[in-house]
């Protein structure tokens, strides 16, 4: 659910609202002390299954911002990363990929032909 709310956020919500209501929704919830945080790649391969099977699920950027959300509920604290390589002549693509502690969670492996742009002021999600 959460991922095709982001989905249509995108589409219809400005970015910076966006990432306002993603960063609230991130934050991390109470959890007993006997519940173990979920590993961060379990959370990431989670939406990138759910990603191949909701319609408009694959976007990189709704997969990235939902998978922040998810991360920073369980504590971790990842960052979004917007990168664009060229194309051609005067052609370029766009790619989001999430990050935490300096590995690629979600969106790689191989970003690295991506130039990153600098980070939001907030960097969650």
């Amino acid at each position: 659910m959460l991922l095709a709310a982001v989905r249509l956020a995108l589409w219809i919500v400005p970015f910076a609202s966006l990432r306002r209501w993603a960063t609230r929704l991130a934050r991390p919830r109470d959890t007993s002390p006997v519940a173990a945080p979920l590993p961060a790649e379990r959370i990431a391969w989670a939406v990138s299954a759910v990603g191949r099977r909701v319609p408009g699920g694959g976007n990189c950027l709704a997969q990235a911002v939902t998978a922040a959300i998810l991360l920073g509920r369980h504590g971790y604290t990842p960052r979004v990363r917007i990168g664009i390589a060229r194309t051609g002549a005067r052609g370029f693509e766009a790619h989001a990929w999430l990050e935490q502690e300096g590995s690629v969670l979600l969106g790689g492996p191989d970003v690295s032909r991506f130039a990153p742009l600098p980070p939001f002021e907030s960097e969650t999600p």
